[in-house]
């Protein structure tokens, strides 16, 4: 009876920590999708940027070159 007690406890403990590792790694698991999704949206926000700047300095080239030009 003593020993099914050790052994008893010892499983609970085992489990205990399994669940505690499970929970741990989920949490691992779902920071590195939050840093993943970070450096995603990240990249897709600098490229959108890039794309809004090169209209914008290619409409001022336009411009510029239409001034040029009327004053011709």
């Amino acid at each position: 009876m003593w020993r099914y007690n050790i052994s008893h406890s010892f499983l609970q403990q085992a489990e205990h920590w399994e669940k505690t590792d499970a929970d741990t790694e989920r949490q691992r698991q779902a920071s590195a999708a939050v840093s993943i999704q970070k450096i995603f949206r990240g990249y897709v926000d600098r490229k959108a940027y890039l794309r809004l700047k090169k209209s914008y300095r290619e409409d001022q080239e336009n411009k510029r070159l239409s001034a040029v030009t009327i004053q011709r």
